[in-house]
């Protein structure tokens, strides 16, 4: 994990993965058994394949300066979270950490590709 984490406010999501169904997941930084915020629970989440979606982590109802790191739930399938870095929530910030799900249900990665 990155020791400096990154302030932002929103969580943009991409489903390039084979034949899955994935939803964003807020997890703890510290213990990635801990989701915070589950996007499978909340309508409108919910992405096919080549869909996309940003979540303003406001709606995560985090405390300013709760450390996180992006994951995502799939559909039949095994969870991914990416761990090379980790975010702090500031809910003043214009910052987007952007994140990619590759691969199959059982298989592939959830790559962080940089913030916008």
């Amino acid at each position: 994990m990155s020791p400096n984490p990154i302030p932002c406010r929103y969580y943009h999501l991409i489903n390039d993965g084979i034949g899955i169904k994935i939803w964003p997941d807020i997890r703890d930084a510290k213990d990635q058994t801990t989701v915070l915020w589950e996007g499978r629970n909340h309508d409108g989440y919910g992405l096919n394949i080549n869909e996309e979606v940003t979540v303003d982590l406001t709606v995560v109802d985090m405390a300013p300066g709760t450390l996180f790191i992006l994951s995502e739930n799939t559909l039949f399938g095994v969870d991914m979270c990416e761990t090379n870095q980790v975010f702090s929530y500031d809910p003043n910030s214009t910052v987007t950490a952007n994140a990619v799900r590759r691969g199959a249900v059982d298989t592939g990665s959830l790559e962080y590709t940089g913030l916008t």
